[in-house]
């Protein structure tokens, strides 16, 4: 084959049907409003919820926002209407992805969020009750069509490992919608490609690829041309609810990112067992004190000499396979106290031979009222609280994933 030097040029840029500017709205629904909590509240001990100035109790509301970036999220200004509701935190949530807020808890609390560059949310009024958790989604209603301009006739363009099609007599390639944030744009020519991770929002719009002519072969293959099919595969998507079989790890899928391609997974068995069995690891501390990741728990549990033998709620998780952990107290939260999504995961696990989720699970989270004398977090189904107490207790361990 005849080999030549070339450059490819790719261009992400606006249509100028966009002229007029994209629609920029945050909506929220509030149809998505749910508590995250089951049961009565009385009795019901979750991570404390600070009192108003006014000595008010508070809700907490944990916002998810579909489609904006971290550091969007972290510009995020949150205005209750009416003077007698005060917001007492906000914080970006440890995914990334949603607000975890906390306010006054009234009946009909009303409030929007403003981000300088997207505008106003619509008005959302919430029925909150003090010390209690809910849930609520959003999403930026902002989709930008974005066009990749080359100087080849039919190139191969992929966005996030996916194919967007082939460039036009032109030498481009429109694709319809892209949402504001991190991307990986892709082009490829016979056996040359250029890759490049690229941030597309609406002041920064234009990326240039450029190629020299050594070809580029996949890695561990003795192909002589370059493959789209090695190199930009079909990435699966799932949903919460789906079975989860790679051939590695098996599970019931309870949370997702990046548009189903990532998430998390929850074993289809669970074990009953102490958290620690060792007299001595029962009363001490050891850093296991993250609540929203179990994999960094994991990690500090077996820093500790004899861990297999010391931690049976651990082991049990590690033996699973590479991967595998007891979940921190929010993501055990995930699954247990969040109906729908145990409903969805429940459904699933009956589908496949597996323990229905519904009792009394250790998280991996240290910490609490007991903290001093070693306890740690764990969720009690039947009235849907979240409580800690000496880790010698014996209570259900269920499996954790990543995917």
């Amino acid at each position: 084959m005849k080999r030549f030097l070339f450059a490819l040029l790719a261009v992400i840029m606006i249509l100028p049907a966009m002229a007029e500017g994209p629609k920029r709205l945050i909506n929220i629904d509030p149809a998505s409003f749910q508590p995250v909590q089951k049961g009565a509240l009385s009795g019901v001990n979750i991570d404390p919820i600070a009192k108003d100035r006014s000595q008010r109790a508070c809700a907490r509301i944990k916002l998810h926002i579909n489609r904006m970036t971290r550091e969007d999220i972290d510009q995020i200004v949150v205005y209750p209407i009416g003077g007698n509701i005060e917001l007492t935190k906000k914080v970006t949530s440890y995914e990334g992805n949603g607000l975890i807020l906390e306010m006054t808890a009234k009946p009909q609390t009303r409030f929007y969020i403003h981000h300088d560059k997207y505008g106003d949310s619509n008005e959302v009024m919430l029925n909150l009750e003090g010390n209690k958790e809910y849930y609520l989604e959003g999403h930026l209603d902002l989709l930008l069509p974005v066009t990749v301009a080359t100087n080849v006739v039919g190139a191969e363009v992929f966005i996030d490992r996916e194919f967007a099609g082939v460039t036009d007599e032109n030498g481009l390639r429109t694709i319809a919608e892209v949402a504001p944030g991190k991307h990986s744009l892709l082009v490829v020519y016979e056996n040359f490609a250029s890759r490049q991770d690229v941030e597309v929002d609406s002041n920064k719009i234009s990326f240039r690829l450029t190629i020299n002519n050594t070809p580029t072969v996949a890695a561990n293959t003795s192909a002589t041309t370059l493959s789209p099919q090695l190199i930009a595969p079909e990435v699966k998507t799932y949903k919460v609810g789906d079975y989860y079989n790679d051939g590695k790890k098996e599970g019931v899928v309870f949370w997702v990112t990046d548009g189903g391609k990532h998430g998390k997974i929850l074993s289809l068995t669970e074990l009953w067992c102490q958290w620690t069995s060792d007299d001595y690891e029962q009363k001490r501390l050891i850093g296991a004190d993250d609540k929203y990741n179990g994999a960094n728990n994991m990690a500090k549990v077996k820093q500790v000499l004899g861990w297999e033998s010391k931690y049976p709620a651990f082991k049990w998780c590690a033996d699973m396979g590479e991967g595998w952990y007891l979940p921190a107290i929010e993501e055990l939260k995930m699954f247990t106290l969040n109906e729908h999504v145990n409903n969805a995961v429940n459904r699933t696990l009956a589908q496949h031979s597996g323990t229905e989720v519904k009792e009394h699970y250790w998280s991996s989270s240290e910490g609490g009222y007991w903290r001093k004398w070693g306890s740690a977090w764990f969720v009690n189904m039947y009235n849907g609280g979240t409580y800690n107490l000496s880790k010698d207790y014996s209570f259900y361990a269920r499996a954790v994933s990543a995917f």
